[in-house]
């Protein structure tokens, strides 16, 4: 009997598919016994005992709602929901209904005019980003920390890069916010004439948030009003209006033209759901961006992942939930003033604004981000990863106390080794130069060689380790010496032939 057919007949006879399906797929009869990635996802759940890693929900399914709610979502299971554009659900490609409405209660839990729906998460909505602002000829002024999807956004919108260094803290080895008067100065060097766009990544990967208002008023008073802001705040979702606690204002509030979010970062949307908000008084219209959405989303959504999203909308407008999501800000506030105090560890804090969500953190004596994280998975906490000189544990909604305790247990353990202590300081990522644009370069008549071969000559492509999803090289940027020894090693480049 197929699978299948297994699922189906034990579903007629009532019996509850969520513990059908883990036995059936843990059985050798129906996957063999080589390991399996379900079997492989299991298992490593059952090693971890406290989860600081995407998807922002860690599991669970209360969000600081009644007991009942978790045992009623527990029971629904992905198989019995994964359905289609039937009557009556909608669709995603020109909702009026169902979907419709999810779409506008993100655009009231978040303050914005429209907010339009992605099945592949803020990826999606930055590639829709920069065909929505593209025009011929023109430029997207791109922040070095970008990620990969806005350069590959680049490649299709026929546009050409122009980068700008954010803050580089060399201590931590990571890119920082931005520094307001060395934006202003770089805008006064271009034509803004040219420009259809310029890009800011707040909250960065480490957690350090931008001046979004200071850097509107620069882009505004540079551009004669037409050059509009597009913010990457994938990782800010939880920068929600109401939540009355230490937590930043979304750019959504603060001028910004496009705000990309990811709900599974921190929210409790299922992986790879997103949106894109249209906030009031955006320079771009909505059906410019709908249409660029309409070319890379899927024709078959995913209606488990379009459930998840209804469920974060309903919640992000709950008074419970904003409550519950405060709660969450003043514990780990007060974590990150106990790990600050550990002798054995350093706790990243950027000047000006920052995000609680994001705790990065490295040890004076373990001599690589790697090694503790490694050393905390030992332990059972699994974290999002090493990041430059540190690790990077994410909170989201679906962290409880009882995970910061064992976060902190693991921290203070390893604060108590003893070791010979040193300082590391980072040098600055290599400058790309970008000499060719970004979709001619993609589509130039190509060869793959070794990287030795490749330094001096024109990439064709997107290099971006994820994560966090940063471009070493990007596709019209001369090839650098130096990334073979990076932390990002590049063995072979796909590059324009001469």
């Amino acid at each position: 009997m197929s699978l299948t057919q297994f699922i189906r007949q034990s579903k007629n006879r009532d019996v509850d598919l969520d513990s059908l399906v883990y036995r059936l797929c843990t059985q050798n009869a129906f996957v063999g016994s080589s390991p399996t990635l379900l079997r492989s996802i299991f298992d490593l759940s059952g090693r971890e005992k406290a989860s600081f890693h995407m998807p922002g929900h860690k599991g669970v399914c209360d969000f600081y709602s009644p007991e009942g709610r978790e045992k009623a979502l527990s029971a629904i299971s992905v198989f019995e929901i994964d359905t289609t554009e039937l009557s009556g659900l909608d669709d995603l490609t020109c909702p009026v209904s169902l979907i419709k409405s999810i779409e506008s209660g993100l655009a009231e839990a978040y303050g914005a005019e429209e907010s339009f729906i992605t099945l592949g998460g803020a990826s999606h909505g930055l590639l829709a980003a920069m065909m929505s602002v593209a025009a011929p000829g023109k430029f997207v002024l791109v922040p070095r920390n970008t990620h990969r999807s806005v350069v590959n956004g680049l490649v299709l919108s026929g546009m050409d890069l122009v980068w700008y260094d954010p803050v580089f803290d060399s201590e931590w080895g990571i890119w920082g916010a931005l520094d307001p008067s060395s934006i202003e100065a770089r805008l006064s060097d271009l034509d803004m004439t040219d420009c259809a766009a310029v890009v800011v990544v707040s909250p960065t990967y480490g957690g350090a948030v931008s001046d979004i208002g200071a850097l509107r008023s620069i882009v505004r008073r540079n551009s004669s009003n037409s050059v509009p802001l597009v913010v990457d705040e994938a990782h800010g979702a939880h920068f929600l209006p109401g939540v009355d606690a230490e937590l930043p204002v979304s750019a959504v509030a603060l001028g910004a033209d496009l705000v990309v979010h990811s709900l599974h970062k921190s929210m409790p949307g299922l992986t790879q759901t997103g949106v894109i908000h249209r906030p009031r008084g955006s320079l771009v219209k909505g059906e410019s961006v709908k249409a660029a959405l309409r070319l890379v989303t899927s024709s078959s959504p995913s209606y488990p992942m379009l459930v998840s999203m209804e469920i974060v909308a309903g919640l992000a407008r709950q008074d419970e939930f904003l409550a519950g999501l405060k709660d969450l800000v003043e514990e780990l506030t007060r974590l990150r003033k106990r790990i600050k105090n550990l002798p054995g560890l350093a706790l990243y804090e950027p000047q000006g604004g920052f995000d609680p969500l994001h705790i990065l953190f490295r040890s004076k004596f373990i001599s690589s981000g790697k090694n503790l994280a490694d050393s905390l998975e030992s332990k059972g906490v699994f974290i999002e990863g090493s990041l430059g000189n540190g690790c990077l544990a994410l909170a989201g909604v679906g962290t409880r106390k009882g995970d910061l305790e064992i976060l902190e247990q693991a921290l203070q353990s390893i604060s108590e080794s003893s070791g010979e202590s040193f300082e590391e300081e980072a040098q600055e990522p290599i400058r790309l130069k970008q000499v060719m644009n970004p979709r001619e370069a993609f589509f130039s008549d190509c060869e793959i060689v070794e990287y030795d071969a490749a330094v001096g000559r024109i990439s064709a492509e997107c290099v971006s380790p994820c994560p966090p999803g940063i471009p070493v090289l990007s596709p019209g940027s001369e090839v650098p010496p130096g990334l073979e020894s990076s932390e990002s090693v590049v063995r072979s480049v796909r590059v324009v032939k001469s």
